[in-house]
């Protein structure tokens, strides 16, 4: 594994290389958590076969898991000092980190993520086909739960390390055990404690179809406080993209930086589909109340369909 840093300073971006971690099979790594002054990669057991990808074979077909062989936590300082920590713990994936920040006294890390359910020996979003999807018994099947997790690292001493979860459980007692695609407040600066975490949610509130799709915040200050959520029956909504009304400060509601940040100050957007109207629109909910503020249509002269988007980012002018 090659970590490289990069210099976005000035004209030209350059990028150096921070470190090199060797290992006996290459990892699938799909994300991974920056603080101010650290670098957390999770090195799960879902490996390449180099084999398979050098003929061509299918990328879902070309990984293993091999649970045996735990997953391990390389952490290292942006700086390049002090080389590569590494952690061990039992075995897990997650497609997406959440957040991550420093212990006030520097002497911890903690990171957050949706661990994925890898009962099924491949990458969770396997089923996700074209075929499947619109076949609605194979659809409703699909059925890959996930965790929200916390990893606490003590940076003076590496070993094993275990974990907390958080969750997510709506205003009526319902529980929600299949998530995805977290985002948080964009402006929270990197290593900045963290509250509030925004999540796409199929089979929502438990149920059993797949089509039950949900935008859900939790809040992972009050584990115990109820997720809020938005749904509207026969509506589709792609990945929650957060919009800040401020910009800078550092995790107020988290318990650090400015202690004036409102951290969930801000718009929530989705595009979605809205199955009745057979037409996409723009969402945009409260992301304090996670309450409707407006809905922008594509249709008559801004009629046009959007796929399912994920990995969005807003931009301001």
């Amino acid at each position: 594994i090659i970590v490289y840093t990069v210099d976005s300073r000035g004209d030209a971006q350059t990028r150096s290389i921070l470190h090199k971690i060797p290992v006996k099979r290459l990892p699938y790594i799909h994300s991974f958590t920056v603080t101010e002054n650290y670098v957390i990669l999770a090195a799960a057991p879902l490996t390449w076969d180099l084999a398979k990808v050098m003929v061509a074979e299918s990328i879902l077909k070309s990984v293993s898991w091999r649970p045996e062989d735990g997953t391990t936590i390389y952490v290292m300082r942006l700086d390049g000092q002090g080389g590569v920590k590494q952690y061990t713990s039992d075995a897990f994936f997650a497609f997406h980190h959440v957040h991550g920040w420093e212990g006030d006294d520097n002497s911890e890390l903690t990171f957050d993520v949706v661990a994925n359910d890898m009962s099924g020996g491949g990458i969770p979003a396997a089923g996700l086909t074209v075929d499947n999807l619109l076949d609605p018994t194979k659809r409703d099947q699909m059925l890959a739960s996930a965790e929200l997790r916390r990893y606490t690292l003590d940076l003076n001493q590496v070993g094993h390390v275990n974990y907390t979860t958080f969750p997510v459980i709506d205003t009526q007692g319902r529980s929600s055990s299949v998530f995805e695609l977290p985002t948080v407040n964009p402006s929270l600066p990197a290593g900045s404690k963290y509250c509030f975490v925004y999540l796409w949610v199929p089979h929502a509130a438990g149920s059993s179809e797949f089509g039950s799709l949900a935008l859900m915040k939790k809040n992972v200050c009050n584990a115990s406080a109820p997720a809020l959520t938005w749904q509207v029956e026969d509506h589709f909504p792609s990945e929650p993209v957060f919009v800040p009304r401020q910009t800078g400060g550092g995790g107020g509601g988290g318990g650090g930086g400015d202690a004036n940040f409102d951290e969930d100050d801000g718009i929530v957007t989705s595009v979605v589909w809205d199955g009745v109207k057979k037409a996409n629109y723009l969402l945009l909910l409260d992301a304090k109340t996670m309450t409707m503020q407006a809905t922008l249509y594509c249709e008559n002269e801004w009629s046009h369909s959007m796929s399912f988007g994920i990995h969005g980012h807003f931009f301001p002018k």
